[in-house]
């Protein structure tokens, strides 16, 4: 089955125990457990990525299967980012206790950690190291990092979201610095 290369869209995961180019164990349709290969890579932490298809109303996950001949991996990720900042728009909004978060209507909040470019704007908007968190798929939060409330509200914020929300991904914290 082909793929519609321009609905390619980077997918976050948490991927502990999971070795990066091995067959996945997913739940099919059915609900029966089905191995498959899925193309992807280790990004953050614990946190990978992989490809979903937009279908309209539903994403569907990228088997290495059906990938064009000759596409490796790479090519794939770069193809997924440039559809990304080319079909969604990323926002980025204040937060009740002082931080901020990325949003673009509740899918690609995470998958927004693969692009480059948006977060040289956020670097250039706080014009200081931060502290971003992606605790759910539609949640990625940041504080600066010279701001010790902050990053604690950060850390209760990542906490809560892993406690009771849906799509969780990590409770890790990484550090993005201006400089690099």
């Amino acid at each position: 089955m082909a793929i519609k290369l321009d609905k390619v869209y980077p997918w976050i995961k948490q991927v502990e125990n999971i070795q990066t180019g091995g067959i996945i164990n997913v739940a099919a349709a059915d609900g029966t457990q089905a191995e498959v290969s899925l193309p992807w890579h280790l990004w953050l932490g614990d946190l990978g990525v992989f490809y979903v298809v937009d279908e309209g109303e539903s994403f569907q996950m990228v088997q290495t299967a059906m990938l064009p001949e000759g596409m490796d991996e790479a090519v794939l990720f770069d193809r997924a980012c440039d559809n990304l900042l080319r079909d969604i728009e990323f926002r980025i909004c204040g937060t009740n206790w002082g931080g901020a978060g990325i949003v673009c209507g509740g899918n690609f909040e995470a998958s927004s950690l693969c692009c480059h470019g948006i977060w040289a704007f956020v670097a250039q908007q706080y014009q200081e190291d931060f502290i971003v968190a992606a605790p759910a798929r539609d949640v990625v939060i940041l504080a600066p990092a010279s701001d010790p409330n902050r990053v604690h509200n950060l850390k209760v914020t990542v906490d809560q979201i892993l406690s009771g929300g849906d799509h969780t991904l990590s409770g890790k914290l990484f550090l993005y610095s201006v400089e690099n």
